[in-house]
């Protein structure tokens, strides 16, 4: 017998909840934030060629360095348990979640890495996705992904 599908679909159903509760934790506390990498992508995709979206095993999202208490206070609220790891801002999905399943936070204004050509672009190029939470536009997600030089 073949294995199961089940584990996947349940892997991927735990990322799009996470990614749900955390935009609505900050929709509701009003603090600002992009929707950024994978996700970003998988939302403009799907507006053009649903078949085409291909998952993601986190969520990353841009605040403003300001924002990050904010933040912090809006997404405990959800669960969600912050720490600083080697210079990365994440929000594990509890007590005891590894660093694969939590949001990765990127700072608007900022160089990801110091080799970066360009800083993260500003929360507030985004739209609404069609889910309703805030996703960085086209063309600064674009940019963005384009100076990461990774081949995916």
């Amino acid at each position: 017998m073949p294995p199961s599908l089940e584990p996947h679909f349940r892997a991927v159903e735990k990322v799009r909840d996470r990614l749900r509760r955390a935009t609505r934790a900050l929709d509701g506390c009003g603090v600002p934030y992009a929707v950024v990498e994978g996700n970003a992508v998988a939302a403009w995709v799907g507006t053009k060629d649903e078949a085409a979206v291909r998952v993601t095993q986190d969520v990353d999202l841009a605040l403003r360095r300001q924002d990050l208490d904010a933040a912090r206070i809006a997404l405990e609220t959800e669960g969600f348990v912050h720490r600083h790891v080697a210079s990365v801002e994440m929000f594990l999905d509890g007590e005891g979640a590894k660093a694969r399943d939590a949001i990765h936070v990127v700072f608007s204004g900022e160089k990801v890495r110091p080799d970066y050509a360009l800083p993260v672009p500003d929360v507030d190029e985004c739209e609404r996705a069609a889910e309703g939470y805030r996703v960085l536009a086209l063309s600064p997600l674009v940019r963005m992904k384009l100076t990461s030089f990774r081949r995916k």
